[in-house]
């Protein structure tokens, strides 16, 4: 089931002869349950796999949960707050560390969705842009899960030993090997982007007007997240490489 509100507003703050200025934005809220499992009992279905082998699935389907909630262990810590490798709380209180002892945390779905753009023209010249942004939702930063650990940089074959790079968690969490299922990397993936911005000047001519500009896209990102993008689909983050960042140059010609 899905429900939310979506709600939009326009605004012209200026507008005379030589000065036009105008807002517009708009905001989504929404709330995503599984409601039923199509005669399936209420156990869970895993989806969403995490690289490191066969049946490594982070994600869970669960009646009464969002479909993109993560199924972890909690991840237990030491004093001073940093992550105690491979410790984990014994949930049923048996003794030994198992999936009985993971549990349904955070969701990747963001509660809110939101954006605002302006565009501002002054005699010749006009300037627009447009944020976009989201929160509530987290991701699992399974670029560092799999790599930021000793045993994923140093090798196990010494005979022909290739030294390989690590995320910079490493030095926080300082894991002797992959711990793929800890609660550690599922982090709050809250942003607000610089979608584009464009900055033009118009030539008035007898027959040709000419329009020069300059427009920058995913210019920048203002977010807590760790890993490169916040903005990942489904809330595994695999990315190992940023968004491309433009920065185009153009020329419109209109004939009368």
């Amino acid at each position: 089931m899905s429900r939310g509100i979506e709600a939009s507003a326009a605004l012209d703050v200026i507008r005379n002869e030589n000065f036009n200025w105008n807002v517009s934005g708009n905001v989504t809220f929404q709330e995503i349950e599984i409601t039923d499992l199509a005669g399936a009992t209420n156990e869970p279905v895993q989806v969403g796999g995490i690289s490191g082998g066969t049946g490594n699935n982070i994600q869970e389907w669960a009646v009464g949960s969002d479909p993109t909630t993560f199924h972890v262990f909690r991840q237990v810590y030491d004093q001073d707050g940093n992550p105690l490798d491979g410790v984990f709380v014994d949930v049923d209180q048996n003794g030994i560390i198992n999936d009985a002892d993971r549990i349904r945390y955070k969701k990747a779905n963001h509660d809110v969705y939101y954006g605002f753009s302006s565009r501002v023209n002054y005699k010749n010249f006009d300037l627009n842009f447009t944020f976009r942004g989201a929160a509530g939702g987290y991701n699992y930063n399974n670029v560092a899960s799999n790599a930021a650990n000793f045993g994923s940089v140093f090798p196990s074959n010494t005979q022909n030993p290739i030294y390989l790079n690590s995320p910079i968690d490493i030095q926080n969490t300082e894991f002797s090997q992959q711990r793929l299922f800890s609660d550690y990397y599922v982090q709050k993936a809250d942003f607000l982007k610089l979608d584009n911005i464009s900055l033009g000047y118009n030539f008035p001519g007898d027959k040709v007007d000419v329009r020069a500009s300059v427009t920058g896209t995913n210019l920048f990102v203002i977010t807590d997240y760790d890993g490169i993008d916040p903005e990942v689909f489904g809330g595994i983050d695999n990315n190992l490489f940023p968004r491309n960042r433009g920065l185009i140059f153009g020329l419109n010609f209109n004939i009368k």
